[in-house]
C-alpha cells in the first residue's frame, strides 16, 4: 500500500529544495489527490511511487547512471501523469493524447504559484514532455525519466501480466475489447520498430532489457490470439 503521506511530504520537501514559497503543502496534498483518481487503473498513486524508487535507484551514490539534475527528474516523475484521462476525438473516435500537455500546464501553474523562477519549470517540462515517447531521448535526464516511466516492461512476466491487465481496464472504459486489442498491438509493434532497444540508458539496457523484449513479444503473441 502506497504511503501517501509520504508521497505528500517528499514533494512538499523537493518544492522547499528547489526555491519553492508559499502555500506548499496545499499543492503538494493537491498532486498527490490527482493521482488517486478512481479511473486510474495502472497511471495511480502505485505507478508514482514505483516512478520515485526507481529514481532513487538510479541515482543512489555509486551508480554508473549520469544525471544531471536529479531534482529536475524527481519533479518531473511526480507531474508526468498529473493529468491522465482517456478521451477519444470526436471526429475519428481515436485517442486525444495531450495528457503530458496538460501535466505540463499545471506544473507551470503551480510553480508560478510558489513563486518559482521560469528556468527549471521549463527544464522539468521538456522531461515531461519526452514521456510522451514520440522521439528516442539523447540527454542523460531524459532517457532516465523515459526508461523510468517504461520500467514495467522490463518486470518479471507476472508483474508485466498485471500492468498489461491494467492498463486494457484504463482503455476499456471507453473502448471495445476488439479496438483496444488491435490498437494496442499496433503500438507495442511501432514501439519495437522505432527504436534499436526498449531502453536508451545503459543502467536500464543491463538491468532489464531482455527480460523487456521478452514481455513485449509475449503481450504481442497474446493480442494475436
Amino acid at each position: 500500500m502506497t504511503d501517501t503521506k509520504l508521497l505528500v511530504a517528499q514533494l512538499a520537501s523537493l518544492f522547499r529544495y528547489i526555491g519553492g514559497r508559499g502555500d506548499i503543502l496545499n499543492i503538494a496534498q493537491d498532486v498527490i489527490r490527482r493521482w488517486q483518481e478512481p479511473h486510474r487503473f495502472y497511471h495511480n498513486i502505485d505507478h508514482l511511487d514505483e516512478c520515485l524508487t526507481e529514481h532513487r535507484r538510479a541515482t543512489a551514490p555509486g551508480d554508473y547512471h549520469v544525471c544531471l539534475c536529479p531534482a529536475a527528474v524527481e519533479l518531473a516523475l511526480f507531474y508526468h501523469d498529473v493529468v491522465y484521462k482517456i478521451r477519444q476525438n470526436t471526429e475519428d473516435n481515436t485517442p486525444v493524447h495531450d495528457n503530458e500537455e496538460q501535466s505540463v500546464r499545471i506544473l507551470l501553474e503551480d510553480c508560478k504559484v510558489l513563486h518559482m523562477s521560469s528556468e527549471l519549470p521549463l527544464y522539468v517540462s521538456q522531461l515531461i514532455l519526452a514521456t510522451e515517447h514520440k522521439s528516442i531521448p539523447t540527454s542523460p535526464d531524459a532517457q532516465l525519466i523515459v526508461d523510468i516511466d517504461l520500467a514495467r516492461f522490463g518486470a518479471p512476466p507476472e508483474a508485466y501480466t498485471k500492468y498489461s491487465q491494467q492498463l486494457h481496464d484504463e482503455y476499456t472504459q471507453i473502448y471495445s475489447e476488439r479496438v483496444y486489442r488491435a490498437g494496442r498491438k499496433q503500438f507495442l509493434e511501432d514501439f519495437l520498430k522505432g527504436r534499436a532497444s526498449v531502453f536508451t540508458s545503459e543502467y536500464f539496457r543491463q538491468r532489464c532489457e531482455q527480460q523487456a523484449q521478452d514481455n513485449i513479444h509475449e503481450e504481442i503473441r497474446r493480442l494475436s490470439e
